[in-house]
This record gives structure tokens, sequence and C-alpha cells, in this order.
């Protein structure tokens, strides 16, 4: 498999083999929405508009009161994106950490406590097609920001907890 980083996005990981999937992990800072939902626009919309699988998950710091009101699940919808709700995802009882999925929703969803967060860690299960088998396998890491973390230890953590191309179920 092969990495590609590329700071031109933000932190989003593209597999190509064995299936096509988009994974966006977004990090809103706490307060005011400012210019994020134009931000997020721009964003998702260098992503294609066809079935390829698509999750955006983060912690976007919106509280369940402000979810609905703040004009954000409206605006993921308008790329076909669906909101996965869940329990609490924060010890305060607010659901801070979200889900978003194309085409498939995200299922068998759990929330753990974790001692070292006051957010909790968010499980989920999402059905992919699988496509034909190819002779090469190629993964493209996408992100930005890469000041703090190496990008080999990413790709490296990334390709360790992809599993076998033969563990995805095939989608009627």
């Amino acid at each position: 498999m092969a990495v590609v980083v590329n700071p031109g996005l933000d932190r989003s990981v593209s597999v190509t083999s064995p299936i096509n999937l988009f994974i966006i992990v977004i990090y809103r800072p706490p307060g005011p929405l400012g210019n994020f939902l134009d931000e997020i626009d721009t964003l998702l919309s260098v992503f294609p508009s066809d079935s390829t699988p698509l999750t955006v998950l983060g912690d976007f710091n919106l509280p369940s009161d402000k979810l609905h009101s703040s004009g954000l699940l409206a605006r993921l919808n308008s790329f076909s994106l669906s909101f996965n709700s869940c329990p609490p995802t924060h010890k305060e009882g607010n659901v801070l950490d979200l889900v978003f999925t194309h085409p498939s929703p995200a299922t068998d969803m759990t929330v753990t406590p974790l001692h070292i967060s006051d957010h909790h860690l968010v499980s989920f299960t999402i059905t992919l097609p699988v496509l034909p088998k190819r002779n090469s396998q190629h993964l493209s890491l996408t992100c930005r920001n890469l000041h703090s973390i190496s990008p080999s230890s990413v790709a490296s953590c990334t390709l360790s907890s992809l599993p076998d191309h033969e563990s995805f179920s095939s989608r009627p």
C-alpha cells in the first residue's frame, strides 16, 4: 500500500483498496461557530458526490441543544450525509462528538467512558461495498498541520488498524 500526504486538505484518509472510502476527522474549538459552516462546505465540496462512502466524525464542540439550530445538520444533509445519533459523548452529558455517514448509516454505535479524557470513545460499524479485487493496493492519507505528529506514524497507525479486506461484508 502507498501512503500520500497532501497538505491541501484537512485531516482525511482516502482508502482506495480493497474498498473506496473517505474518512474526515473534524475538531472545532469551543465557542461561536464563526465561519465553520462555510469552512465545512468548502472542505466537503472537494470530495466526490457519487456513492463513494464518506464518514465525517469528530469533536464538533456543539452542545445537543444547539445542534439543530446551528444549521450544521442542514449543511451536512446537503452533502447527503446522515447524522447518526448516539448517547452523550462527554462527561457533562452533551453529545459533542458526532458521526455523519454516506451512503450507509453507522450501526452498533456504542459510547465508552475513558478515564484519560472528558470525552468518551465512540465506536460504530459501517457496512461498505467491496470492490472487485485489484493487483495493487493504494492508501492515500491527506492532512494538514502535521507539525506535532509524524506522517509516518500516522500512516503506520492507519495501515495497522485497517482490517483485512476479506473481513468487510459485501452489501446486497
